[in-house]
C-alpha cells in the first residue's frame, strides 16, 4: 500500500528539487522563496511552482512573514510538522519499544513490552502489532500520515533483505536469520526499514539532537552491547554485513588473548552491562566485602546493573573498582576510534551512560589521554545523548524520514 507521500500528485520532473527544498527547510528551520531559489540554483518562477506544489499537498506551510526589502513582506516557509508521522521500533535486549513520532521528533505515543528470556521472534512481532493497533485506534485521524516503520536492533543485519542475521546480545538460537521485516509486513501494511541500533542513534542526533546538521560525528551506544554509528560528510557509513562500528570486538588487551575464551581481551569483556555484572558477581563469590550484599540479601544471582550504580553513588569500593575498570577500557576504545575518524562530535548514549555518570567521566577522561596528536585532544567535544533512553527509538523512526525527505530519494 502506498503511503500518503507516495500517493501525492507531485510533478515527476521536479521530484529532486522537492527533496532539495524539503532538506533545506528541515536543516535551516525556515526560509523564504527567494533564499530557497538562490540556495538550490533555480529561477524564481521555478521555485514558485515547486513551493506551490508543496503547499497544496501540505508538506510545507507558511510560518510567518519576513522583513520587507521595499515591497511586500515575503512568506517564510517551514515543514508542516504534523503532515507526516513515523513509527519507531526498538527490539532490545530487555524490552521492545514502539513509538509514534512527528517531524519535530515529538513522541506522540509510546509503548514498552518487557522481553522475557527465550521470547521468540513471533512473540516480539505480536507485541509490535499490538502497539501499532493501539496507535491506529488512538490516532485515527492521523493514520494516513504515517510514512512507515523503522526498526532498530542489534546486528549483524541484512538491512536490504530485512533480516536479523544473528543477535549476539540475545542468547537464543531462535534469533538467528530472522526475516523480521517480512514477518511484520504480513500483519502491518506499511513500508519497513531495518537499521543497526547505533547507526539509528547517530541519525537521531544528526536530525534532531545535539549534533543537528553536523556533517561528521560518531554516536557510541553502550549497554548490553557496544556499537558506533558513524556519519561522514552527512552520510551514514555502511559495512558489507552491517557490522561497521561494532566496538564489542575491539581488542584492548593483548595479554589475555589466547586464553580459554575467544573473547578475552575484547571490549565486550570489560565494558558491557553483562561484563560489569559478571565481574562484580565474581568478586562477591570470592568473598569481597561490599554494601551490595545487603542490597541483594546475599543472593548474588539477583545482582543487577542498577545495584552496582547505587553502589557507585554510595562510594562502595567494589562497585567503584569494577566501574573504573569498565570506564577506562571504554575510554581506550573511544580513543582508538577518534584516532581513526576524528569526528566533529563524539556523542555517548545508552543505559551505561544514562545510569552511571562516573562511567561517562572515566571514559572521556581516559580517551583524552590517548588521543593523537595530544595537542588537539581538547578539541574533541564529548557529549551525552540528547534523548537519553529514547534515542534509539527516535533514531528508528528517523530512518523513515531519512529515506523520504532527502534529495537522493527522488
Amino acid at each position: 500500500m502506498k503511503n500518503k507521500l507516495e500517493s501525492l500528485p507531485l510533478i515527476a520532473e521536479r521530484k529532486k528539487l522537492y527533496g532539495q527544498i524539503i532538506d533545506l527547510i528541515r536543516k535551516k528551520g525556515s526560509l523564504d522563496k527567494k533564499e530557497l531559489g538562490r540556495l538550490i540554483g533555480v529561477s524564481f518562477p521555478t521555485i514558485s511552482k515547486i513551493i506551490g506544489d508543496l503547499l497544496r499537498n501540505g508538506i510545507i506551510e507558511i510560518k510567518e512573514k519576513g522583513k520587507s526589502s521595499g515591497g511586500r513582506k515575503p512568506d517564510i516557509y517551514s515543514l508542516n510538522e504534523t503532515a507526516f508521522l513515523s513509527i519507531g521500533v526498538v527490539i532490545g535486549s530487555v524490552d521492545v519499544q514502539v513509538i509514534l513520532m512527528n517531524l519535530k521528533a515529538d513522541v506522540l505515543e509510546s509503548y514498552t513490552f518487557t522481553r522475557v528470556d527465550g521470547m521468540s521472534p513471533s512473540e516480539v512481532v505480536q507485541c509490535i502489532h499490538k502497539a501499532v493497533g493501539s496507535i491506529y485506534r488512538n490516532k485515527k485521524e492521523a493514520v494516513q500520515n504515517i510514512l512507515g516503520i523503522g526498526i532498530a536492533t542489534a546486528g549483524p543485519l541484512d538491512r536490504k533483505a530485512g533480516i536479523i542475521l544473528n543477535q549476539n546480545v540475545i542468547p537464543a538460537e531462535l534469533w538467528e536469520y530472522v526475516p523480521i521485516c517480512n514477518m511484520i509486513t504480513q500483519k502491518i501494511d506499511l513500508p519497513l526499514f531495518l537499521e543497526n541500533k547505533s547507526r539509528a542513534g547517530a541519525l537521531a542526533e544528526q536530525w534532531f539532537g545535539i549534533a543537528k546538521n553536523t556533517e561528521n560525528l560518531v554516536f557510541i551506544h553502550a549497554d548490553y552491547g557496544i556499537g558506533a554509528g558513524i556519519i561522514t560528510n552527512g552520510r551514514l557509513i555502511e559495512g558489507k554485513i552491517d557490522v561497521t562500528g561494532s566496538l564489542n570486538y575491539m581488542i584492548i588487551e593483548m595479554t589475555r588473548m589466547g586464553e580459554d575464551t575467544d573473547f578475552l581481551g575484547r571490549l565486550k569483556e570489560y565494558s558491557t552491562i553483562y561484563a560489569i555484572v559478571a565481574e562484580t558477581r565474581k568478586a562477591l563469590k570470592s568473598g569481597r566485602k561490599s554494601m551490595l550484599r545487603e542490597l541483594i540479601n546475599e543472593d548474588i544471582e539477583k545482582l543487577s546493573f542498577d545495584h552496582i550504580c547505587r553502589g557507585v553513588l554510595e562510594k562502595d569500593k567494589l562497585s567503584l573498582s569494577v566501574m573504573r575498570r569498565a570506564g577506562c577500557a571504554f575510554g581506550i576504545a573511544i580513543s582508538n576510534f577518534i584516532n581513526l575518524f576524528w569526528p566533529e562530535e563524539v556523542i555517548l548514549g545508552g543505559t551505561t551512560i544514562d545510569k552511571c555518570p562516573l562511567f561517562f567521566d572515566l571514559a572521556t577522561e581516559t580517551a583524552r589521554k590517548y588521543i593523537y596528536p595530544p595537542a588537539f585532544k581538547e578539541n574533541v567535544d564529548f557529549k551525552k545523548s540528547s534523548f537519553s533512553e529514547k534515542v534509539i527509538a527516535i533514531g528508528a523512526a528517523t530512518q523513515v524520514f531519512n529515506y523520504y525527505f532527502t534529495p537522493d530519494r527522488y
